[in-house]
């Protein structure tokens, strides 16, 4: 069975297409793979150990509220001032999402 799962997903992989679970279908979700591994930067094929194995758990995509911070990265204080030598970036500052995601009804 696994051996079966590997050759389907490998020729998937050389056909650049997942048609089981779409990845790399998006501008967005080819952005944020590894353009080195073929024709589809989020589909490698699956062939050179060691593998290891991780646990997914589901995650806000980056819709957490985080810290206050200005156009430059200064964390900022309750009164909205900057906190000298206090930077954020990436998911450690506010989302412009505001802790909501677009998707959500």
């Amino acid at each position: 069975m696994l051996q079966k799962t590997i050759e389907e997903h490998n020729g998937h992989a050389a056909q650049g297409r997942d048609p089981l679970f779409k990845r790399g279908e998006s501008g967005f979700n080819r952005t944020l793979g590894d353009p080195t591994v073929g024709k589809n930067p989020n589909l490698g094929p699956i062939k050179n150990g060691p593998f290891v194995a991780l646990p997914i758990v589901a995650a806000t995509l980056g819709t957490a509220t985080g810290l206050a911070t200005d156009s430059y990265g200064n964390v900022l204080d309750e009164q909205g001032n900057a906190i000298q030598g206090f930077y954020a970036c990436g998911n450690d500052m506010t989302s412009p999402m505001r802790g909501i995601y677009p998707g959500q009804a």
